[in-house]
């Protein structure tokens, strides 16, 4: 299915952050959104422009602050309908169904906005596909599409990292698909998790499985700690974050020894190291994260260019995971590549816990 998200109103596009929140709860209801479109009410083409979405895409979302009335008799009229007014509204005769500040006509729902409060009920629900995170190689994301293939699932991936698929599947039935997921978990391989999102999937797990995890971060700045914290329920399973961008704080709060800093400098495996256990040790954690790097675009040196970063992992039952990577790209790229490596890592220090099916849980 293609969705489409129209929002009417120049002045949306440049409060990034309002804008973001109402594509994640669009995101929610349907789907991933094909094509977002920004239009002025004034624009002598948004009547052509809205009938070329609805001929172009399954469902539609348009959202207005300040076109509401506009958006309404441009759809009366393509659908040679009538205006009526109810719920303080002026909308389509022939609408379906209607809330506070929102109603939909067909696959189309239109969105009264107020930024300055919450985004009114999105009333186009769709059972969109399922979604699967998949810790493997080439070789194995490929067996995965083609037994997809054989239980007539569509099955479309992206490499995100290296080792790690995110994949879309969606077939007639849902039914197919978890028959699908359970014959790929033991055919190819059991490292597969369900969601859109790996730090959600880490709240997740560490919520369920009632362990708790702290982070020590210098280069990426409290990103890592950011990602988890958005997710609700958080407070029960994270402990603390360092976000240790100077050599004192490594050194006098998480506990890297002096002499590995001027013997290794911050960004080595043994500063990492030790990140990671006096991260542990102080906050007491059953899992730990550490990162040190030089994302750019000054900073580099022969040894140690830009884009190289040392991350590490560290369960309190399975011992540490250290890597260091050569990474491409602007600093905000190298920063949120570690913080994808950085969530792999953690998954990799303990697979039975992070990789473990949970019936009727996180995987339903």
């Amino acid at each position: 299915m293609k969705n489409a998200l129209i929002i009417v109103g120049k002045a949306l596009k440049y409060n990034i952050y309002f804008t973001a929140y109402l594509k994640r709860e669009v995101t929610s209801a349907i789907g991933v959104v094909d094509i977002t479109l920004f239009i002025g009410k004034n624009d002598e083409t948004i009547a052509s422009t809205i009938k070329d979405i609805l001929s172009n895409y399954e469902n539609v979302i348009i959202a207005t602050a300040e076109g509401f009335e506009l958006v309404g008799k441009i759809l009366s009229t393509q659908t040679s309908d009538a205006l009526v007014y109810k719920q303080n509204m002026l909308l389509p005769l022939k609408s379906i169904e209607i809330e506070e500040d929102s109603y939909m006509l067909k696959n189309v729902n239109v969105l009264r906005i107020n930024v300055n409060k919450k985004i009114p009920k999105i009333l186009l629900q769709i059972d969109h596909e399922r979604r699967v995170f998949i810790f493997c190689d080439a070789h194995e994301a490929q067996r995965f599409e083609k037994l997809a293939h054989i239980f007539e699932v569509a099955c479309l991936g992206d490499n995100i990292i290296d080792g790690v698929w995110h994949f879309s599947l969606l077939g007639e039935r849902e039914l197919s698909v978890d028959r699908f997921l359970k014959e790929a978990r033991v055919l190819i391989t059991d490292k597969i998790v369900l969601g859109d999102d790996l730090s959600c999937i880490v709240a997740k797990r560490l919520i369920e499985g009632e362990k708790t995890i702290t982070y020590a971060e210098s280069c990426t700045g409290g990103l890592i700690a950011s990602e988890l914290v958005k997710n609700s329920g958080v407070s029960s399973i994270f402990k603390g974050s360092i976000v240790s961008y100077s050599n004192e704080i490594k050194s006098g709060m998480v506990g890297v020894k002096k002499e590995t800093l001027e013997k290794f400098g911050a960004v080595s495996k043994e500063c990492v190291y030790e990140m990671l256990d006096g991260s542990m040790d102080k906050f007491d954690s059953d899992f730990a994260v550490a990162v040190s790097g030089v994302a750019g675009p000054d900073g580099g040196t022969k040894d140690k260019p830009v884009g190289t970063v040392i991350i590490g992992a560290k369960s309190k039952d399975f011992g540490v995971i250290i890597k260091r990577l050569s990474l491409n790209g602007d600093r905000i790229f190298i920063q949120k590549s570690t913080l994808l490596w950085a969530l792999k890592l953690l998954f990799m220090s303990d697979e039975n816990f992070f990789f473990k099916f949970i019936q009727k849980s996180l995987d339903k």
